[in-house]
C-alpha cells in the first residue's frame, strides 16, 4: 500500500470551527510542498460557505476538501487535558467516514515544514499504521501524526471498540484517545523516526532556543504551549504562560534553568515565527507567493 508517483495524498484533519485559523495554517504548510491533495475535515460546527470558500482557493493547487460531519455527543464527557477539545476523538471516526484505503491523520496543532512524500509514500499494506513513538514513553506511539491503513481499521471496527474502552474505562485513561488507540493496536503499528513527529514540548523549552534536525518533516506543538498563544499579547495570555511556567517549576520538571530566565524568554518555541506568518497570509497572498 503505497502512493504511486502523481497519486493524490488523502490528509485527514479533526477540529472545531474555534480551530479553523489551525487547521488552514496546516493546509498552508503542506501546499507549500505539495498539490493535488485531498483534505478530509472530521467536524461538527464548520458551515458549508466555509468549505466553499476553501475549495475556491485550493483548485488552485489541484486539490479540494470534503466536509465530513459527526453528530455524536459521546465525547463531551469524556476525560482529556484542559487544552484539547473533543475533536481529538474524531479520529475514531476515519474507517466510517471516509472510503479512501490509506490516509494521513495530522492533529491541528502541527506544521509541516517540509515533504510529506517518503512519509506518505511508506508501505503499511500489513500493517495498521505507521506511528513515531511518544515522547518519553516506551512502547507507545503518539497519536497526532498517523499513516493509517483504513481497511485494517474498518477490519478492526476502530469506532466501536474504542467507544466501548470509554465507557468502562475512561477514568484510567490518562492520554485519553491516544491511550484507547495505542491499546487496539499494541503490536500492530511501525515505529517511523522521529522527523516525522517532532514532538515539542513547550514547558521544557522555555528557557532555551531549541533547534531541530533540518531533515524535520512534522512539527508537533505538543502541550498547552502553542504558537499562537505565544503570540497573544493580551494581558491575560502574558498572565497565564507566566503560570504555566510557575506550575512547571513547582512541578519539578524545570529546576535546571533560573526562573527570571524562564519567565523573560518568550521566543522559545521551533518554527513559531513561521507558523504565525503563515497563518496571517490571506489565501490569495499565499496562492500568489506559492506561483512565483
Amino acid at each position: 500500500m503505497s502512493k504511486k508517483q502523481n497519486d493524490t495524498m488523502n490528509i485527514v484533519l479533526a477540529a472545531d470551527y474555534g480551530y479553523k485559523v489551525q487547521v488552514e495554517t496546516v493546509m498552508k504548510s503542506i501546499l507549500k510542498f505539495h498539490t493535488k491533495v485531498h483534505f478530509f475535515l472530521i467536524n461538527k460546527d464548520y458551515p458549508k460557505k466555509w468549505f466553499l470558500y476553501i475549495n475556491e482557493k485550493l483548485a488552485a493547487f489541484d486539490s479540494c476538501i470534503e466536509d465530513k460531519k459527526i453528530t455524536s455527543s459521546s465525547y463531551l464527557n469524556y476525560r482529556t487535558f484542559e487544552h484539547i477539545s473533543e475533536a481529538t476523538f474524531y479520529r475514531y471516526h476515519i474507517p466510517e467516514l471516509i472510503e479512501e484505503d490509506k490516509v494521513l491523520y495530522l492533529d491541528s496543532d502541527t506544521l509541516i515544514v517540509n515533504a510529506l512524500s517518503n512519509l506518505y509514500d511508506l508501505d503499511i499494506e500489513h500493517i495498521s499504521l505507521a506511528a513515531v513513538r511518544d515522547s518519553g514513553l516506551k512502547n507507545v506511539f503518539n497519536a497526532g501524526v498517523l499513516l493509517i491503513n483504513n481497511r485494517k481499521w474498518r477490519e478492526k471496527n476502530v469506532l466501536h471498540r474504542a467507544l466501548d474502552i470509554h465507557e468502562k474505562s475512561d477514568e484510567t485513561l490518562k492520554f485519553a484517545d491516544q491511550d484507547v488507540l495505542n491499546e487496539l493496536f499494541k503490536n500492530e503499528w511501525l515505529e517511523i523516526p522521529d522527523r516525522y513527529n517532532m514532538q515539542i514540548l513547550g514547558e521544557s523549552m522555555v528557557a532555551k532556543r531549541y533547534t531541530v534536525p533540518t531533515d524535520t518533516v512534522v512539527i508537533h506543538y505538543l502541550t498547552a504551549i502553542k504558537p499562537w498563544a505565544s503570540y497573544d499579547t493580551t494581558i491575560k495570555s502574558k498572565v497565564g504562560r507566566v503560570c504555566r511556567i510557575l506550575y512547571a517549576y513547582l512541578s519539578g520538571r524545570e529546576m535546571r534553568y533560573p526562573l527570571r530566565i524562564a519567565i523573560k524568554n518568550r521566543d522559545t518555541l521551533p518554527f513559531e515565527q513561521e507558523w504565525h506568518q503563515l497563518s496571517q497570509l490571506k489565501w490569495e497572498d499565499f496562492i500568489e507567493n506559492r506561483n512565483k
